[in-house]
């Protein structure tokens, strides 16, 4: 039960990182593993706009996470403050 209220509030605070980014859409993402399931698999790759309610975790225990959609046009610019 734990793990599942730490996986809500790891992807509440990615939510608000990606509102914050600009981010406008999420992917699930879920393990292609031997112990992903039917309600996992069926998630994985479904695309979410970043205001809408993100269904991870999906049931206790979930591993799914979310991922930022950024389009190929779009360059990922990163601060780099070493000297």
């Amino acid at each position: 039960m734990v793990r599942t209220e730490i996986a809500h509030i790891q992807t509440q605070a990615a939510r608000d990182r990606y509102i914050d980014a600009g981010v406008a859409e999420v992917e699930v993402w879920a393990d292609k593993d031997e112990r992903r399931c039917d309600v996992c698999g069926k998630l994985h790759e479904k695309r979410f706009k970043v205001t809408e309610k993100i269904p991870v975790p999906a049931h206790p225990r979930c591993r799914c996470t979310i991922i930022p959609v950024v389009e190929p046009d779009n360059q990922l610019v990163v601060r780099d403050d070493r000297n």
